[in-house]
């Protein structure tokens, strides 16, 4: 691996001045000037931006307090750049190409000098965007090159300062694919219906809410949320998180965590003044029961997952029954889900058909030792009723729904947005729901 090397302003601007106050009877200190190692230095910047044949991973924020967004970069000896994108201001996957440069300034600077859309959006004052005309969303297009190795290269912002990394990209990876992957993990990490994580330092607490904005609110326990908060966006790689700055908790600093191999946490990767690795993870400390009722409680509903694997044989022969009653009238079963009526103030099943007709049947639900309790009231809406007198099989999921579930986590214990819910006077009854939005 090629050994690391750092350039700055200060350290750059220093060698010039101590090489411009050199007298000739002094003996240089280095074999090159002040010049000379800059031009070096942008030379073999642009040598190793040349050497990814697939490209650079770019994990762009404009601002440390704006959600940042993945670009991939490809240089070309032509002196052209292809990027590839999909974020919050390019909602499919896009690609652009414009022309790129390192310029000998105080020191090396990576710039795109021609308008490519999908990137210089966060850098152009006219966009219409955040703060408006004349400021928008406050990005770089400029970066000094501060530290560079085989397959990563470490950028900071010519204007704002906030540093932006390149990884090499392996050669097989498909440019779309690519953002197909950031999507899966972000899935596998953050769900809408989980409002908070917890981030332990070393044997601090600390609560993340509302992480799947990517934007969340990181307050230490004990401490006031609305004002000793600090909000901290990051960015989904293919590997975790990584924060828009480093920032110090708990006398620890912290930026870049990894989804542990059983998907369970994330893991802090970075390293201290020793070279050792921080102690600090961010987890779901919430028990499946917390969730279950939590989700609920706070709007959403849990959806009866119909997969193969996703319910029991007996839950099965209702399903069934009920798909084929919904088939006999030309429509499929859209969802059947448990949820919180608000409109009338009462726990429900809620069936839906693909033409978006739906009906509400009314449960009273109670948290147990076990789990909870559902009790069917044999009360309906128009179309709860509908379903209930004349689609086969709804009748038998009432009444297989009236008992006491244990509630039971099936995936990661980050995002457990799959529950297992077990009648606990029959074992043979269980079957699987997700947590949805609205």
């Amino acid at each position: 691996m090629k050994q690391i090397k750092s350039y700055s302003y200060i350290g750059v601007l220093l060698l010039a001045l101590f090489a411009a106050s050199c007298t000739r009877t002094t003996e240089d200190l280095f074999d090159e000037s002040a010049a000379q190692r800059i031009n070096t230095a942008v030379k073999e910047a642009k040598e190793l931006l040349l050497t990814s044949n697939n490209g650079w991973v770019m994990t762009y924020f404009p601002t440390e307090s704006q959600a940042g967004a993945t670009y991939l970069v490809k240089f070309n000896s032509n002196g052209l750049a292809q990027m590839g994108t999909k974020n919050d201001y390019v909602s499919s996957y896009s690609e652009g190409e414009g022309y790129w440069d390192v310029l000998a300034e105080s020191g090396a600077v990576l710039t795109f000098n021609s308008y490519i859309p999908i990137f210089h959006i966060y850098s152009d004052p006219s966009s219409g965007l955040g703060s408006g005309t004349g400021v928008g969303l406050g990005g770089d297009y400029e970066f000094i090159i501060m530290e560079t190795s085989q397959d990563k290269i470490i950028l900071k912002g010519k204007k704002h300062g906030v540093y932006i990394y390149l990884t090499r990209l392996s050669d097989g990876q498909n440019w779309p694919d690519y953002f197909v992957k950031l999507e899966e993990m972000n899935n596998r990490m953050f769900n809408p219906c989980i409002t908070e994580l917890t981030m332990t330092v070393n044997d601090t607490l600390f609560s993340l809410t509302d992480p799947y904005t990517h934007i969340p609110a990181i307050t230490q326990e004990g401490k006031d949320p609305v004002t000793e908060s600090v909000t901290l966006p990051f960015i989904v790689t293919d590997k975790g998180i990584l924060f828009a700055k480093t920032t110090e908790f708990a006398g620890t600093k912290l930026r870049e965590f990894e989804l542990s191999s059983d998907g369970n946490s994330l893991v802090c990767v970075d390293k201290d003044e020793n070279g050792q690795t921080v102690n600090a993870k961010i987890e779901n400390a919430a028990s499946a029961e917390d969730f279950f009722f939590d989700a609920a409680d706070n709007g959403f509903r849990w959806t009866i997952l119909s997969g193969e694997n996703d319910m029991s044989s007996a839950v099965r022969t209702i399903y069934s029954r009920i798909e084929q009653a919904f088939a006999a009238v030309n429509t499929t079963v859209a969802q059947i889900s448990l949820l919180y009526y608000s409109k009338n103030k009462t726990d429900a099943v809620y069936i839906e058909n693909s033409k978006k007709a739906g009906g509400y049947l009314y449960f009273d639900k109670q948290r147990t030792a076990d789990g909870v309790a559902y009790t069917f009231r044999n009360q309906y809406d128009s179309n709860g009723r509908s379903f209930y007198t004349y689609y086969d099989g709804v009748a038998d999921l009432m009444t297989l729904l009236n008992g006491t579930f244990r509630i039971e986590r099936i995936s990661s214990l980050l995002n457990p947005s799959t529950l297992k819910l077990t009648d606990v006077s029959n074992p043979n009854v269980w079957f699987c729901i997700n947590a949805k939005t609205n």
